[in-house]
């Protein structure tokens, strides 16, 4: 039999407008209707979301608590903030097109593919479940995309 995974991103993209308590009773209430992932965002105020993740680490049991990291520094930073939690994910997410590549990390693919394994082997330093997201793949050129 094959199962569904509901991977809900509502604290993902969501979360800068609403507030602490706000955001912990969201957790609660997707730990209670059994979604298998909750996706947070980067961590950019490290005081604040940190503590916000070791809380609902406190009490989210039954679910994988997965932080996006694209850089070494949000990779410490999420790594830091999962100590505790009872299924922790690091979920690397970087861009695998050459415009965007440039862009947003300002490297070339050679580079980039030095980054991505440097990334991913820092995450797994830290935790068992790493996920690499490569953004934009669809503009990707393809030996670089398998490569990645």
């Amino acid at each position: 039999m094959r199962k569904i995974q509901i991977h809900d991103t509502t604290l993902s993209n969501e979360r800068k407008g609403l507030g602490f308590k706000a955001n912990l009773e969201i957790c609660r209430l997707l730990q209670k209707i059994g979604v298998d992932t909750i996706e947070l965002d980067e961590i950019n105020d490290v005081n604040t979301e940190v503590l916000f993740i070791k809380t609902v680490s406190s009490f989210v049991k039954d679910c994988v608590i997965s932080v996006k990291a694209r850089s070494v520094k949000s990779i410490e930073n999420a790594a830091l903030a999962l100590q505790n939690t009872e299924h922790p994910r690091i979920r690397v997410e970087l861009p695998v097109s050459a415009v965007n590549m440039e862009y947003f990390c300002q490297k070339k693919p050679a580079k980039m593919l030095t980054f991505i394994e440097e990334c991913v082997g820092l995450a797994k330093s830290h935790c068992d479940d790493v996920e690499l997201c490569e953004t934009d793949a669809t503009r990707a050129e393809k030996d670089f995309l398998i490569t990645a």
